[in-house]
C-alpha cells in the first residue's frame, strides 16, 4: 500500500545541506586536531629540552568555578613555589607530582595535567573530522557497490509495496523517503524485501504517472543481502 503524499520540492537543496554539515563537522574536526597536535607538539618540546624534577602539592584553592594548584620544587637547591596549569582529583595537599621546568626561567613549569587536554582536543577532533568525512566517503563507497551490481548482478523486477518516511535520519528536521519492494524467488518459492536508498522527494506521482508497479533490481550471485534498487526510472534531475 502505498503512503499518499505531495511531491516535495527540496531534494536538491537537501543534498547539499548533507554535504555542508559534511564540510562543517570536517572542519571542525580539523581545527581540534590542530590545536591538539600544537598542544602535543609542544609538550614534548618541553620535557625534552626542560629540567625533570618531582614537586609537591603545597597548596589546592578552591574557587566557585575552578582550582588553583601550587606546587613546590627545588631549583639549584632553592624552593621554588609556582603555580601549575590544569587540576584533576588526585591534586591534594602533600600529593607528589611530576613536573618539567624552563632552566633558562624555572617559574615556566610543565606537568602532565595537560596531557588529557591534548588528548581531549585531538580524540574530539578525530571524531568530528571522520564523522565530516564519512558524509563525503560512504556516497562514493555506496557507488562502487552500485556500480559493481549493475554489471555483475542479477537483475529482476520486484514489487512495490511501500513508500514510507526514513524516521531514523533526518536533515534540518525533514525525513527523507525510501520504496520498500519484494521479489518472490521462482526456484523456491521464497520471498525477499528489498529497501532504495534514500529519496529527498517523494515518488509517489512519478509511480503512478508512468504505472509502474515494479522496480528492477540487482542481485548479488549467490548472496541477494547484496542488492541494489535501480531509481533511474523515477529519478528527477531537480532532485538527485
Amino acid at each position: 500500500m502505498f503512503v499518499k503524499q505531495s511531491m516535495d520540492k527540496g531534494g536538491r537543496t537537501m543534498n547539499k545541506t548533507e554535504k555542508l554539515i559534511g564540510a562543517i563537522f570536517a572542519f571542525i574536526g580539523a581545527i581540534f586536531l590542530i590545536i591538539g597536535l600544537v598542544i602535543c607538539i609542544n609538550a614534548y618540546q618541553k620535557r625534552a629540552k626542560w629540567v625533570e624534577t618531582d614537586a609537591v602539592v603545597s597548596e589546592v584553592i578552591y574557587r566557585r568555578d575552578s582550582e588553583a594548584v601550587i606546587v613546590q620544587y627545588e631549583v639549584n637547591g632553592k624552593t621554588q613555589e609556582q603555580k601549575i596549569n590544569g587540576y584533576s582529583s588526585g591534586m591534594v595537599e602533600g600529593a607528589p607530582i611530576h613536573l618539567w621546568y624552563n632552566p633558562e626561567n624555572p617559574a615556566q613549569i610543565h606537568t602532565n595535567a595537560l596531557d588529557m587536554l591534548h588528548w581531549m582536543f585531538i580524540g574530539m577532533g578525530g571524531l568530528f573530522f571522520a564523522v565530516g568525512c564519512s558524509f563525503f566517503i560512504t556516497p562514493i563507497i555506496k557507488g562502487k557497490k552500485q556500480k559493481e551490481l549493475l554489471e555483475q548482478g542479477e537483475m529482476v523486477r520486484a514489487d512495490i509495496v511501500e513508500i514510507a518516511l526514513n524516521r531514523a535520519y533526518s536533515v534540518n528536521g525533514r525525513h527523507p523517503y525510501y520504496i520498500s519492494c519484494r521479489w518472490r524467488n521462482p526456484e523456491n518459492g521464497q520471498y525477499y524485501l528489498f529497501r532504495s536508498e534514500n529519496l529527498w522527494y517523494n515518488p509517489q506521482d512519478l509511480l503512478e504517472e508512468k504505472q509502474l508497479k515494479t522496480l528492477p533490481v540487482y542481485l548479488a550471485p549467490k548472496n541477494y543481502k547484496k542488492y541494489y534498487i535501480c531509481l533511474d526510472e523515477i529519478k528527477v534531475n531537480d532532485y538527485q
